[in-house]
């Protein structure tokens, strides 16, 4: 699931965890905007605590708000606990498979309540990674690989000057987000041209399609979703 994260307001501390016969699947965050006061939760403070005392304790002192800046990419792990606000906009990417489990529980309808049975699949740690991917090979010009995935998932970021041509023949498919400047997007059955922060699925079957930078810019900087191997 792609979407965009604006949080004006705080909201619950929640984790993802697996669904009955799946693995829980993690999640990204590229942080598009951090105004002053912006911020994440992003796992436990200190020492993992206690499972057997984790109900028991403030929300504010097990898992504080941190500052959060603006180009980071966040890999948040299956079970951490995490939340996002004060002004944050950030680009979400949850690969699916999971249930949200919230901590508040004024946030109940937001998710499932958090229970006993539930502890142990909690990561408690306090290990969010602010980096790059591994992945040694993007595949836009001048791309940045942000996060990757074993099942082909992932997420790169790209600067487009010149037209350029990425061919679907049936293995992946992808999600295109300019988020400066506009895009359009060229192939066999006509354009679509995106404005930034709106976003275009083009399925594995598409064929060839060609990029362009759109607008008076003249350039373009975009996120892409690569679905599949």
């Amino acid at each position: 699931m792609v979407r965009f994260l604006d949080a004006p307001h705080w909201g619950p501390r929640h984790a993802h965890l697996p669904v009955a016969g799946t693995a829980a699947g993690a999640e990204v965050w590229h942080v598009l905007a951090a105004h002053e006061g912006s911020g994440a939760v992003l796992g436990c403070a200190g020492p993992a605590p206690d499972p057997g005392t984790l109900l028991d304790r403030p929300l504010d002192e097990l898992a504080p708000r941190r500052a959060i800046r603006a180009g980071a990419t966040i890999l948040i792990p299956p079970g951490l606990v995490h939340a996002l606000g004060g002004g944050a906009l950030a680009y979400g990417l949850l690969v699916p498979g999971t249930r949200t489990v919230v901590l508040d529980p004024e946030a109940a309808d937001e998710g499932d309540p958090l229970t006993a049975a539930d502890l142990a699949a909690l990561d408690l740690t306090a290990t969010a990674l602010d980096g790059r991917s591994t992945d040694p090979a993007p595949t836009l010009p001048n791309g940045r690989g942000l996060a990757h995935w074993p099942n082909g998932v992932r997420l790169e970021r790209a600067g487009l000057l010149a037209p350029h041509a990425e061919r679907y023949d049936g293995r992946a498919g992808a999600i295109y987000t300019p988020i400066a400047g506009e895009l359009e997007l060229t192939g066999a059955d006509g354009s679509a041209r995106l404005a930034r922060g709106e976003s275009a699925l083009v399925p594995a079957c598409a064929g060839e399609m060609t990029l362009r930078a759109a607008g008076k810019l003249g350039a373009c900087t975009l996120l892409k979703v690569t679905l599949g191997s």
